[in-house]
This record gives structure tokens, sequence and C-alpha cells, in this order.
């Protein structure tokens, strides 16, 4: 947001120099880093945050340095909006669901013309454009008090009675810059005569809209409802800055005030009368209300002892009017404060303007916890498992849990089993990931280095079968490598957990991503925990990735269940014979089963191992051991000769070479 100077110190007596002032301002949270200077005028450049719409405004600003001490605030006056003496009636019918409050008024006869120079001036500096007096005065207005304001051309409003209500969805509306928009269901408009002449707190309508013609205008000021504007934006792809403010939110109980000052701002310029009793849909009180704050308590949640003159100072410089009594300090939270409604909010309101950086520096005490907290999430499993994967050399990622619809399309995903976000920030994330492995691919693309490996460990949440809402924890990595290495990470992983038994079998459905071939899914006959393979070309393809990538991903909430007590033996004291045996394996034919056949010919073979693939022909390696001596090499021949018989046999699989 941009703030001048000079239009500050309308409202404010400024009496510290520029550095001060601009520390002092970030130092309360209302970040001022860098300025502009635009010939004589110096333009601050100041930063709001989500929960201070107070600030959105020239007189916010003013407000908070009169608290930081910066100057005295001078009162805001306005005079009174003269009686009617033309005749321009006017209806407004609005629910006080959907719209707050709204004020209003018409004036007849005005003359439109350039506005003065001064405020053209001003319009420029906060990055505005003049368009004429009658417009610029709304902008000017709105910059100033921070309430959006539109004028109406009276004479384009055919019924003359104004309905405010929801879109049905699909309704036309042409804006004030001649665009024209599909309006989303429930977005807030008005309507003359069945007809959209406005689009709620986002843009104003052509049909209605202020023009060099225009003789008799209908200004009025609505309060809507934040989430609604919000919503309609989002969903439109279209922001203005009247829907910067109303999405934070406005002070309904300054709309007369506003008003006032607009309409003396019109008489002035443009000339005209008032030409209707004054509007107020809702005319309610909006009062403050009342917050208390126990002193005691704030000194030992602060850690520090404030004066409590000092105390009251601030929030009366706050516009809080602070009432001791004993220890506790009654206020009264002014309208434009709807951030302030538990006591430590006011406990953070004494401590920024008191300033921060006035808290000793003090290094944390007390005894580290012996007992494990209960339900406490220990990481130091997690923890072991991540520095297993680095120390076989991948890089961890943590992506974004949002994920685009164009994406999942390029990796063949399933949309309806992904979870949609109502009002995402932009196309690019609107759905909830359901698995890792697009992100690590998208990560892979931008890492042109052709050896780097990466993976991630995060939670994933999905739409079941059931349509019910689903979790699960998972690890998956991707890489340039080929079937080989990525088993080998599905076997490390595993071991991390104690599994020595997993069986790889085909994927039956819902393959995506995978290759059609070279992929394979990882469990138990009843239950999977992962899958692991090869990309599909075509994935890869879509997405710009050139060459072959492997990668993997396994249900770690799976895998925990599968954790069995580790039982230690003492090491062998007789070697093992190793050595390799290659065969040439029929299409359709899984290494896994053939590795189980190999195991299954005799207890003294230990785990089985693949080590080499060329073309068909697979090299497993092999260990005979027996616990109590030495095996001769008779014996082992008998063992090789009943795995090659019993490979043939069962799955056609043949050895290469002499037994």
């Amino acid at each position: 947001m941009l703030v001048p100077i000079s239009w500050l110190k309308d409202f404010v007596d400024i009496k510290m120099d520029l550095s001060e002032l601009m520390w002092k301002m970030t130092e309360a949270g209302l970040s001022c880093e860098s300025y502009q200077k635009v010939k004589e005028e110096i333009i601050l450049d100041v930063e709001v945050t989500p929960n201070r719409p107070d600030w959105l405004s020239i007189w916010g600003v003013a407000r908070e340095i009169a608290a930081i001490g910066g100057g005295k605030i001078k009162p805001l006056k306005a005079k009174q909006i003269p009686a009617k003496k033309a005749d321009l009636p006017i209806a407004v019918n609005a629910d006080v669901k959907l719209v707050g409050r709204c004020v209003g008024v018409t004036i007849s006869n005005v003359k439109i013309v350039q506005s003065p120079e001064w405020m053209q001036k001003r319009l420029r500096w906060v990055g505005l454009r003049p368009i004429s007096n009658v417009v610029d005065i709304t902008n000017y207005y709105m910059t100033d008090l921070g309430m959006p304001i539109h004028a109406f051309d009276y004479d384009k409003i055919k019924d003359k009675d104004l309905v405010f209500e929801l879109a049905k969805g699909g309704e036309e509306f042409t804006s004030v810059d001649g665009i024209s928009y599909e309006l989303s269901k429930g977005a807030l408009i008005i309507k003359d005569g069945g007809k959209v002449i406005d689009l709620c707190g986002i843009k104003g309508g052509e049909s209605s809209g202020i023009s060099s013609e225009t003789k008799n205008i209908f200004i009025h000021i609505p309060v809507y409802s934040p989430s609604l504007i919000r919503q309609t934006s989002q969903k439109l792809k279209l922001a203005s800055g009247a829907s910067y403010i109303y999405e934070r939110g406005v002070d309904a109980d300054q709309a007369i005030l506003v008003l006032s000052k607009v309409v003396e701002s019109v008489l002035k310029l443009a000339g005209g009368e008032v030409g209707s009793e004054i509007i107020d849909i809702n005319k309610a009180r909006f009062d403050g209300w009342p917050l208390e704050m126990n002193l005691n308590r704030l000194e030992k949640v602060l850690g520090v002892k404030i004066a409590d003159r000092e105390v009251l100072a601030i929030l009366t410089r706050l516009n809080l009017s602070p009432k001791k009594k004993r220890e506790m300090v009654s206020c009264l939270v002014p309208t434009y404060r709807a951030d302030l409604r538990i006591e430590e909010d006011l406990f953070e309101e004494v401590a920024r303007i008191w300033g921060y950086n006035k808290f000793p520096k003090t290094l944390p005490t007390g005894e580290v916890l012996k007992q494990k907290i209960p339900y406490g999430y220990d990481i130091s499993e997690e923890f072991k498992l991540k520095q297993l994967i680095r120390a076989a050399g991948f890089f961890e990622v943590a992506n974004l849990s949002l994920v685009s619809e164009e994406m999942l399309k390029k990796v063949n995903m399933i949309l309806t089993k992904h979870l949609r976000i109502s009002n995402p920030v932009s196309k690019d994330y609107e759905l909830v990931r359901s698995s890792l492995i697009p992100g690590l691919l998208e990560a892979l693309k931008l890492n042109e280095e052709s050896e780097v490996k990466l993976f991630e460990m995060a939670k994933v949440n999905y739409r079941g079968v059931t349509g019910k809402i689903e979790e699960k924890y998972l690890l998956a990595g991707v890489f340039r490598g080929d079937f080989t290495e990525v088993r080998g990470m599905i076997d490390l992983t595993l071991s991390h957990y104690g599994i020595k038994e997993a069986e790889a079998s085909e994927i039956k459905k819902d393959r995506e991503y995978w290759h059609q071939t070279k992929s394979a899914e990882i469990g138990t006959v009843k239950e999977s925990w992962g899958r692991f393979g090869e990309m599909a070309g075509q994935v890869l393809k879509s997405i710009g990735i050139e060459g072959r990538v492997v990668a993997w991903e396994l249900n770690l909430s799976k895998l925990v269940k599968q954790v069995r007590p580790l039982i230690y033996q003492p090491l062998a004291k007789y070697p093992a014979q190793i050595e390799e045996m290659t065969f040439t394996l029929p299409d359709r034919v899984g290494v896994e089963s053939v590795l189980k056949m190999i195991k299954s010919v005799s207890s003294l073979i230990e785990p089985v191992e693949m080590s080499k693939v060329f073309e068909k022909n697979y090299t497993f390696t092999i260990r005979y051991r027996h616990r109590e001596r030495t095996l001769t090499d008779e014996e082992v021949g008998k063992i090789r000769k009943k795995i090659a018989e019993k490979t043939l046999r069962s799955c056609g699989a043949v050895l290469v070479g002499k037994i």
C-alpha cells in the first residue's frame, strides 16, 4: 500500500524524522521498509497484514502513527448531509444476511468534469488513474478512509428499485470497463428490473456507470461479507481495489461519516442538490465491545514489568478507552478493531506498541522432560529412515500438498478421488495430492543434473472407495536408473522395518503413471504396501522429461504394522559358498517368483539377490551355508541341480551355461 507523507499530515502531526518513523512503524507490525520520492513528495510503501483491514486507509495508518508516538491525531470531522431539495426517489431492498449495512443518497444536477489537480495528483501517488470528478471522489475517499464507495448514473436505473441477491449462475454481466463475464453461482449482485447492474464489492456495471453525460447520481456505501466477496473474486478470477478491502472487512459504523464526506465533496466539486432522504439499511447502532485485561497476568505472559501508567497510556493512544480498577483494566474496543476479541489480544497490543526490541534477551531455562509425552509423535524412526535414504545418495525435497488438475491429467491419475479446494488461490493449487510421485517428477524436471536422486516423506489425503476422506503417510523417490536399482531401494526400506519377506506382483488396476510391464506392486498376497518400477514413457513425455525414470512409493502406515521384534543370531562360524546363476526368463515371469523359488529349494540357501540384468537374462547371487559345518562342493552341486530343474519345470526359466 502506498502512503504519501503529505496526505498523512492531513490526519496526524508527524514529529519523527523519516527513518525513525519507518523503523517505529515496522517494529509495531506495520512494515515500512522502503519509500519512493516523486518530485518533492515522499511516498511510503507499507505492507498491511490481512488481520488489520483498519490499516487499509490513510486515516488508519495515521491512527497507528499516533499510537506509536509519532504525533498527535487530528479529529475527523464531517459536515451533516444537507436536507433534500430535489426529488430523485430510489428504493433499496437488501437482506441483512447479505448486506450488513447499506447507506446512500441521490444527488441531482451534477456536472461531470475533471477533478482538481491536487486530487488527481494524490490519486496518481497511490497508483490510481484519475477519470472524472465524481469517480475520483469515490476512489479518493476509499483510499482516504478505507471504505469502498460506488456511484450510479441515476437516470440509467430504470425501475429505481435496487434488489440485492445471490446469482443463480450463468447470468451475463458487463463491467464498467466493457468486459463481459458469466457469473458464478452465489455471486452477490444488484439487479434493476431483472438486469444485473453491479457485481457487488468487485466491479460496477457498464449499464449504470458514470459518463460525461451523467446529470443525476446515486451514491451508495454498502458493507458486505468478506467471505462472500472473496469467493466470487476467486471464482471469476477478478479483483479490484474495493474487493481487496471488502475481503478483509470494513467498519460498518463509519458508513454515514464516509457518506457525509463524499456528499460534501460532490456538492463542492460537481455541484447539484441532494435528491432523497438518506437511505440506511440495517440502521442499527454499531457499538464497540468491552474487553478486560489483568495487569498481573500481562506481566506473567510478557515476562517483563511495564508500568501501569504506561500500559494505560498505550491503550489510550490505541483509542481503547481504558479504565483501571485494582489489577483489572476494562477497555471499550472500537468497531474498526475487529481483531481484538480476547485478553491476549490486548497483551499483544501493549507489547508491540511498547516495543518488542525492549524485551530483555534471555536464554530459556528449565528441566528437560524425561518421560515420553502421551500421544507424542516420535520422529526418531522417521529421522533414521531419512538418514538411510540419504546415505543411498538421495536428496530430500518438500513439495506443496496442492496440485493442479492439469498435472494430474498428465500423469493419468483419477481426478474423482482427489479432494478439491473450494477457494483455490489459483488453478495450479486446486486439488489435494494423493501421491508424492507427480511432485517429485516436477522436481526432477527442474533439476537438469542427470544423476540427481530425489525423495519425499509426507502425508497425503484422498477420497476412498466409500467416498470417505482418508489419509496415508508415504515415502517416495524418483531417479534416472533401472529396475534393479529401484528394487534395491525397496529392499533397503523394508530392511529398516525388519521385513524379510515381501512379494512383488503385477499391478492389476489404476496403473496411472507406471510402466505397463516394468512396474510392480510390493507387499503380501492380501495387502499391497506400495509400488515401484519405471514411469510410463507417455507420462514422462507429457511432463517434458527425457530418458528413463524409475520410482518407488511405499505406504509407511502399513509398513509400521509389519514390524516384528528383531531376533539376533550369532555370527556364522563357517563360510558361505557364493555363486551366480543366470537364467533366461520367459515373458510375464516375475523376478520375485524366481527369487522365492530358488530360496524354497533348500534350507541351506540364504537370501537370494538379483545382481545383473541383460535383455531377458537375469543373474542371481546365491549363498549356501550350513550353520554347523563347511559345505562340500558335492552338496552344493546337488542343490544347484535342483534349482535348475525346479525353475525350468515351474516357470520355464532356462539356465544359461552348464551346471
